[in-house]
């Protein structure tokens, strides 16, 4: 396995593969996208826990996806079952890195929210940011709490780099999961420029979409449509979106490493 290190212009790219591929089989990855948001409510139900479960299943998530793309963008079209069939055994064969992935990455989620919390402000962060509580605006003016928000989102970011790439070494290079977090970091880093393109153009893929959505919803209650059909709208529109974005993730892993 080598790293390839690719031109800026490749995040373009990157997000005209993933749009397309999920244009030629959009059932295959919202059934698998959807079996993920059933198997993170049934796991929200489970006391104390639930949350931690539903963390650990992001890495499984990403490597089907991702194979989902690497099946759907081949010569000729699969069939939607195959392409969910065949993501749900191979997470079947790595079931055991990936839960060393999926334990890992519940740890570290957690502790990007802890760190902040217990070296800087730990009653102003726990009552108003982990409860999802409105923050106040005098609070939310609070250097201390400035400085916490700013931290757990570099350390999130830092998160998310760390894992982006580690899914698809486990499972086509057989590296292992405490390696494939290190080259997951490093080519990221290797591949800035290219991952900086690539996250812009979906930003704003993203905004464009939510003025779309916000168009639409006012034209349903002009006509007025029930509320809870624009609420629907909202929500199908997100989901939607997320697994548009997560179809892209396979060509940033196949264009990063190469085999040698």
């Amino acid at each position: 396995m080598r790293l390839h290190i690719v031109p800026a212009r490749t995040g373009i790219r990157w997000v005209r593969l993933g749009l397309t591929t999920f244009a030629r089989q959009p059932f295959g990855f919202m059934s698998l996208f959807f079996f993920f948001i059933v198997l993170a409510s049934i796991a929200l139900m489970v006391p104390i826990a639930g949350g931690m479960l539903v963390l650990m299943t992001v890495p499984a998530m990403t490597l089907a996806l991702m194979i989902a793309a690497a099946q759907s963008c081949g010569p000729e079209k699969p069939l939607w079952t195959s392409v969910f069939i065949t993501a749900l055994r191979a997470l079947r064969k790595d079931a055991r890195p990936l839960i060393m992935l999926g334990v890992a990455y519940a740890v570290c989620s957690l502790a990007v929210v802890a760190i902040p919390v217990l070296t800087i402000d730990d009653s102003v962060f726990i009552s108003n940011y982990l409860q999802g509580q409105p923050v106040p605006q005098e609070i939310a003016q609070n250097g201390y709490f400035q400085i916490a928000l700013v931290i757990s989102m570099l350390l999130s970011v830092l998160l998310s780099l760390a894992f982006w790439h580690a899914p698809g070494l486990v499972h086509w290079h057989g590296v292992t999961p405490l390696k494939s977090v290190f080259f997951s970091i490093v080519a990221c880093f290797r591949n800035f420029g290219a991952f900086t393109v690539f996250g812009i153009v979906w930003f704003g893929i993203f905004i464009m979409a939510g003025i779309v959505l916000s168009l639409v919803e006012k034209m349903l209650v002009d006509l007025q449509v029930m509320s809870q059909a624009t609420g629907v709208l909202t929500i199908g529109g997100i989901l939607v979106m997320t697994a548009m974005f997560s179809s892209s993730l396979w060509f940033t892993f196949r264009d990063s490493f190469e085999a040698g």
